[in-house]
């Protein structure tokens, strides 16, 4: 027998017993497909609880330079750090950043969402991720920063968990409210509607100083503008100190409307175009200066008088935050010396009116 004939009796012998075996051949699949976990945040500090959030607000977008204890303001950052959490050692490289919704509140009113976030950004490094965006003029006179972010990774059966909701950013030892998604077949197109309204939540770590509202900007201003037929004439700025105005002179009787605005001519008036935020601060009035021998305060460490009491109200009276002052009170038939402290020879008399906020 040639060779030819030994190898066409091996491949037929080779054919038979494939067809043999595939005859007889056997399969299965799951009829589910197969799960994992849900990613879970934390906060990047130690012992940190699950769905929690580092926030910190800083000069630079790295989250590296905490302001400390000072007002926030437009060109600071706020920085979101967070551990993701998943068992199956799925990711996230940026998706969580997409869910981000920011939303500000003043002292009154309902919140309102910064739809366009400037320079908005997301950082990983493995299992650690942050967010960082700057606070801009959209942010001026906000009292209260809260915002939403989805518990997300790039890909996974689930890749998504629960909505954290913060109103307040600097709240300390507070966790987040959690809340699922409103539809889990698109959870991170699904935010639950509103933030909580009836307690604090912060971001779940404890900070240090970092900052406070309401949020400011350098062109930032408050003045003192006269009231006429009760409405503030916003080009009679009696505290212009950009263009002073002698024929400005505060008198008894005078009543008079604190109100801050960014003044961006710094021509010391409120123009027709400018952001007033009046109804975040509250207002403190006091006498300022030195008269026949006797000083009312000083400059050093804003040691200024008590503030004054009478003849203080506000534009709005929901709001309480003591914008309105009328020199000399109304003293209903009394001398306008009578409001002020005795040991003033002429009463306010000799001294400058100052207003801050508080």
């Amino acid at each position: 027998m040639n060779n030819l004939t030994i190898k066409k009796i091996a491949f037929g012998i080779l054919l038979a017993g494939y067809a043999s075996s595939s005859a007889f051949a056997l399969d299965a699949k799951t009829t589910s497909l197969i799960s994992g976990n849900k990613p879970i945040l934390t906060a990047q500090q130690n012992d940190a609880k699950d769905h929690t959030l580092t926030v910190r607000v800083t000069s630079d977008d790295e989250g590296k330079n905490q302001i400390g204890n000072r007002a926030a303001k437009t060109g600071d950052y706020i920085v979101i750090k967070f551990n993701v959490s998943d068992a199956d050692g799925d990711l996230d490289t940026g998706k969580i950043k997409d869910t981000l919704k920011v939303y500000i509140k003043k002292s009154t009113g309902a919140w309102s969402e910064i739809t366009t976030l400037d320079s908005l950004k997301a950082t990983n490094d493995g299992a650690k991720g942050q967010i960082s965006f700057k606070i801009d003029n959209s942010f001026i006179g906000a009292n209260y920063i809260g915002f939403k972010l989805l518990e997300r990774t790039d890909y996974g059966l689930p890749y998504a968990n629960q909505w954290l909701q913060v109103n307040d950013i600097w709240a300390k030892n507070s966790a987040p409210s959690i809340a699922d998604p409103t539809n889990p077949d698109e959870p991170e197109k699904t935010p639950p509607e509103g933030l909580p309204e009836t307690e604090k939540h912060g971001p779940g770590d404890v900070t240090i100083d970092d900052g406070f509202g309401p949020i400011g900007s350098e062109k930032l201003k408050v003045g003192i503008f006269l009231l006429e037929g009760g409405v503030p004439n916003k080009a009679k700025n009696y505290a212009n100190t950009s263009k002073p105005d002698a024929t400005l002179v505060p008198t008894y009787g005078d009543k008079f409307a604190a109100i801050v605005w960014e003044d961006n001519d710094d021509n010391g008036v409120v123009d027709a175009n400018e952001l007033e935020v009046t109804d975040s601060y509250q207002f403190e009035w006091r006498l300022e200066g030195e008269y026949g021998g006797v000083k009312a305060g000083g400059d050093s460490g804003r040691t200024y008088t008590t503030p004054l009491t009478r003849g203080i109200s506000s534009s709005k009276n929901d709001l309480g935050n003591n914008d309105l002052y009328t020199l000399g009170a109304d003293t209903s038939g009394v001398k306008h010396n009578s409001p002020y402290a005795s040991r003033f020879a002429a009463g306010a008399q000799g001294f400058n009116l100052r207003v801050n906020t508080k």
